[in-house]
């Protein structure tokens, strides 16, 4: 059995009780959702979220809402989460408040058969090649992790991942700007996805031509949160409606359950387009979140590991939402 690898828990992280499960969520911000306004209001979006900062202690607004109604606030970290979640939600205006749940990174395993890529084959990717190695138009990749390898200048510097007519970088929802890679997970996942091919460099990507959408989630420690991940998505499905397309989502994270993590889900699978999340690495314990939400929605598919034998590898997470 492979060693579990250590995850650092974010400092400014607490544990309790949401939803009826024990999660891990940030202790100085909140989730609200908005109610869209009625015609015979008079009250304006900006006055209803003017209004709640107002009853948040230490309240700033970190991150307006946006088309969903959907906005990240700072608060007091001395103050009950749970507490003022439940509070808020029962105000005018409001659809719910939440905590802002941790997600984390689901880290590769440090075997060394994974350099190896004896998964191309086994899922018959060169039969698949000789129709089509990725088409440049109609159909994007999504990306929604620790970002890609970048100078710091702001380049692309990797020399499997480095086609800037390929790559769009979208936002950096940890410390804005580029989503530079600070870890190194959304680099591999990126070359697993998408790595120029068929150039005698580095590895072989199961897509050779596509674009690919990169966000910024999670942080050097590979840490993310519910709020994070979900302005990702919506960000990327809305590029990818405005410009005609259908997009393919990697999350390779989770974590705990949340309103905000399952609406992200929902906005996927009503716009017509797939999100593929991590089921875990926890040694075959219960399928993590956003990827448990594949009984929800046929647009989510919860993705778990196996060997070359085509057994379940012992570290990966399994259960009924794993097809």
């Amino acid at each position: 059995m492979l060693p579990k690898q250590k995850i650092e828990r974010p400092p400014n992280s607490i544990e309790g009780q949401w939803q009826g499960r024990k999660a891990l969520f940030y202790n100085n911000r909140l989730i609200v959702k908005f109610k869209t306004p009625t015609e015979k209001t008079d009250t304006s979006v900006a006055d209803v979220v003017e209004s709640v900062r107002q009853a948040i202690p230490g309240g700033t607004l970190l991150r307006a809402p946006r088309g969903t109604g959907r906005a990240l606030f700072g608060i007091d970290p001395g103050t009950d989460v749970v507490v003022l979640a439940n509070e808020l939600s029962k105000l005018a205006g409001v659809e719910y408040a939440e905590p802002d749940v941790v997600d984390t990174v689901a880290l590769v395993p440090t075997d060394p058969r994974y350099v190896d890529q004896w998964s191309l084959p086994k899922v018959n990717a060169p039969a698949a090649w000789d129709a089509v190695t990725g088409s440049a138009t109609g159909v994007l990749i999504g990306i929604v992790d620790s970002g890609i390898s970048m100078s710091a200048a702001g380049a692309l510097d990797h020399p499997d991942l480095n086609d800037a007519s390929r790559y769009i970088l979208g936002t950096d929802y940890v410390d804005g700007g580029t989503p530079r890679d600070l870890h190194g997970h959304g680099t591999h996942v990126a070359g697993i996805a998408a790595a120029e091919s068929n150039n005698g460099v580095g590895v072989t990507g199961m897509n050779w031509g596509t674009g690919v959408y990169i966000c910024r989630t999670l942080d050097a420690t590979g840490s993310g949160s519910a709020a994070n991940f979900a302005d990702a998505v919506e960000e990327i499905v809305d590029y990818a409606v405005a410009n005609n397309m259908k997009v393919v989502i990697n999350y390779s994270g989770g974590g705990g359950a949340s309103n905000t993590k399952q609406q992200a889900c929902q906005y996927v699978n009503d716009h017509g387009m797939i999100l593929c999340a991590a089921a875990g690495n926890d040694f075959a314990g219960p399928v993590i979140f956003p990827a448990a939400y594949s009984t929800m929605f046929d647009g989510v598919i919860a993705v778990g590991s196996t060997e070359s034998d085509d057994t379940v590898s012992d570290f990966s997470n399994h259960g009924p939402e794993v097809i």
